[in-house]
């Protein structure tokens, strides 16, 4: 998220412009410019069960690393939150790195910090949290609502 929800305007209105067309241009990638959440959806960054991002997730990132570094934008701090769905980790290589929902957000949380720091946002502007499983943006009773539950925000 950049800033706090309530407190006003978020973001610049060229930012604004740009992570909209970048939500057209992606159609996994979501902006809500009230608020300026941006939502990382349908394993758009990571294959299930991984924290390793998806190479054809590097364009995205590098375009709002851009966003990000435009003068108007560099005075915002950026929080990457990350979320899984409901199932437990089951895959023994996974559960090694991996052992709880927790530690799989949060890890994925730190690989999109990872990339954008190294993309070049400033360490210093950047944060993680990890989520698990615990707000669901859809019902986990289904696989298409667990498929949405699994997304990183910022």
């Amino acid at each position: 998220m950049a800033g706090y929800p309530g407190s006003g305007p978020m973001l610049p209105g060229s930012a604004i412009d740009r992570l909209r067309a970048l939500a057209q241009k992606y159609p996994d990638f979501e902006f809500d410019p009230v608020t300026g959440l941006c939502k990382f959806n349908n394993d758009l960054l990571f294959a299930s069960g991984s924290d390793a991002l998806r190479p054809e997730s590097q364009s995205l990132l590098h375009e709002f690393t851009q966003i990000m570094n435009d003068p108007n934008a560099r005075s915002l701090k950026v929080l990457v939150v990350g979320h899984t769905d409901d199932r437990r980790i089951a895959k023994e290589t996974t559960k090694q790195k991996h052992p709880t929902n927790w530690d799989l957000s949060a890890h994925r949380a730190t690989a999109v910090v990872k990339q954008l720091a190294a993309n070049g946002v400033s360490e210093e502007r950047l944060g993680i949290a990890g989520y698990s499983l615990y707000q669901p943006k859809q019902s986990n009773s289904s696989e298409p609502g667990r498929q949405q539950n699994r997304r990183v925000e910022i």
